[in-house]
């Protein structure tokens, strides 16, 4: 991750830049889901459910302190040093985990790393994304090599000694429910840090620091019921958190497909907190609820598909989001954010019309959300040790 943030604010080129943002996804990706899968393997259930709420409560302060850091930065010193702020931040974490977290009985006889699996499912993956963004018969060969890859992969899957994910966690009810609610409303999440930008700076005519301001409510949002989720969880079913999280979700997305030019900020501003509390209220419960129907062999694995289709789901959603949104512009450099750029009448009517547009279907990826989390099964119950209360 170190490595990708230096190499990506030295970049000299657009083309370097893309294969150091890949350098430092790769050490993200790998961060992020071990941290979750510590904890899970650290606390039992009822502490569990305290700590990943706390988790993302940390992780919501970042959301909200990033954004603004970001936007000064790229206001003053140029936005090179929005990656070279890394760098400080990570040697100082990887001091402390070095020091500090303590492990034993690793490594574990017999666990294996499927390298060429990997390859396959990284292949499909980055061709499936490219196909989206290409036109006419480039977009078929990427998609047909996409196919083709991923059907590598789940051979591979079926013969290999090591496969990437063990066939156990897909016979987890509960598991494929979490999988697709996360494939479904990560869509909705990453579309509102694509796009939310968009109508702050090229509509309403605001500034890079206000658009980060914009996603503060989320993150604000997330904390409170991400913590209060976590406590919950262990009084009442997964089923009453989770499905009004998403029904939730599905009405704040409505609504923001709704606003306009002239729309009041304080409207906006709760809804997106709204959004946020629904998505604290579903991702956090159901990923704590996943760890501990997995039990502690394959938790990581379970911990890896759950954050890895929420994160595919947001790419795939932006990717589709965008198809619609360009469909009602005639210049499709509109959809750029470019503070100070002053816009016709015209021109701010076609991107509202395009907005518009695209989180309708937002909202429906939301609906499909909220209709999925519906299979939970029902004797999912709360989630409750000895001695706590019901």
């Amino acid at each position: 991750f170190l490595a990708g943030s230096a190499l990506s604010g030295a970049a000299p080129s657009m083309g370097f830049f893309l294969v150091a943002r890949g350098i430092q996804g790769v050490g993200a990706g790998a961060l992020m889901t071990t941290a979750f899968t510590i904890v899970g393997d650290l606390y039992d259930m009822e502490a569990r459910a305290r700590i990943q709420g706390y988790l993302s409560g940390v992780w919501g302060v970042a959301a909200v302190v990033g954004p603004l850091i970001g936007g000064s930065l790229v206001a003053t010193v140029g936005w090179r040093w929005i990656f070279y702020l890394n760098i400080p931040v990570g040697l100082a974490a990887a001091h402390f985990v070095f020091h500090r977290l303590r492990e034993s009985g690793y490594p574990r006889e017999g666990a294996g790393l499927d390298l060429v699996g990997g390859t396959f499912f990284s292949g499909a993956v980055l061709l499936l994304l490219l196909g989206l963004k290409l036109e006419g018969a480039w977009m078929a060969v990427a998609l047909v090599a996409a196919a083709g890859s991923a059907a590598l992969f789940l051979l591979r899957e079926r013969r290999g000694p090591d496969p990437m994910f063990d066939p156990r966690i897909f016979r987890i009810r509960l598991m494929n429910v979490a999988n697709a609610c996360g494939l479904l409303a990560g869509a909705v999440l990453l579309s509102l840090s694509a796009f939310l930008p968009v109508y702050v700076m090229n509509v309403r005519g605001g500034t890079a620091i206000q658009s980060g301001l914009m996603l503060t409510p989320i993150s604000a949002g997330w904390i409170l019921a991400a913590t209060f989720g976590g406590r919950l969880l262990l009084r009442v079913p997964l089923r009453a958190l989770v499905i009004p999280g998403f029904c939730l979700l599905t009405v704040a997305t409505y609504f923001v497909s709704r606003i306009g030019p002239e729309t009041s900020w304080w409207p906006i501003v709760g809804t997106l907190f709204v959004i946020g509390v629904s998505f604290g209220l579903s991702f956090t419960t159901l990923l704590v609820a996943v760890q501990e129907r997995s039990g502690v062999e394959i938790r990581g694995q379970a911990t890896s598909a759950v954050q890895f289709f929420r994160q595919i789901g947001g790419a795939l959603g932006v990717a589709a989001l965008e198809v619609v949104y360009l469909s009602r512009l005639s210049d499709p450099s509109l959809l750029e954010s470019a503070p100070g750029r002053i816009l016709t009448a015209a021109e701010r009517t076609e991107l509202m019309t395009g907005f518009a547009a695209a989180f309708l279907l937002a909202t429906a990826f939301a609906a499909a959300a909220a209709a999925a989390s519906v299979a939970i099964p029902r004797r999912e119950h709360s989630f409750h040790s000895p001695g706590t209360p019901t």
